[in-house]
């Protein structure tokens, strides 16, 4: 090899190093964040706890593409509770995974909630670990929640019909 090849070659190793040394750095900083991720809910233990400064963990489902889109922490941009029912909104870093939704405030004292809007299902909970056992509990939640929302919905519709026609 002549001079000009082996400054060629040292160059291109020279990249590749400082490629690994960026690639080490982000996940160094991965595990940070895990870690953090992992801290963030601390000994918190109930969904009303959360603040705007916490991480949860989402598994969200879009029925059209039969199963799940995404696991895995998001950001709480917001929590507010009015009366009887918390909003809140979830973000993350690099995928378009967040929303805007709420939930009952009965469910304050979870760890975990099963919300549905816009046709998509976004599962939160502070304990992962055992998401898919909970899910399932959550589910029957929501399912008891639309069959009271049509319920109450009939006997509205009945009683306005009654008065109409008195």
């Amino acid at each position: 090899m002549n001079k000009q090849e082996l400054l060629e070659s040292k160059w291109e190793l020279e990249n590749k190093l400082s490629d690994i040394d960026d690639q080490l750095e982000e996940i160094e900083e991965e595990e940070k964040n895990r870690i953090k991720r992992k801290d963030s809910v601390g000994n918190k233990t109930k969904l009303s706890q959360l603040t705007s400064s916490d991480q949860i963990y989402l598994v969200k489902f879009l029925p059209h593409i039969d199963g799940i889109y995404h696991k895995g922490y998001v950001d709480i941009g917001g929590i507010s509770k009015s009366e009887d029912f918390y909003y809140l909104t979830v973000s993350h870093e690099t995928e378009p995974i967040g929303f805007s939704s709420g939930f009952n405030s009965k469910y304050e004292n979870r760890y975990c909630v099963l919300l549905e809007h816009c046709g998509q299902y976004d599962f939160i909970t502070m304990k992962p670990d055992h998401w898919e056992q909970d899910i399932k509990i959550a589910m029957e939640d929501l399912i008891n929640d639309e069959n009271s929302r049509h319920n109450n919905n009939m006997d509205r519709h009945r009683n306005n019909l009654k008065k109409a026609l008195k």
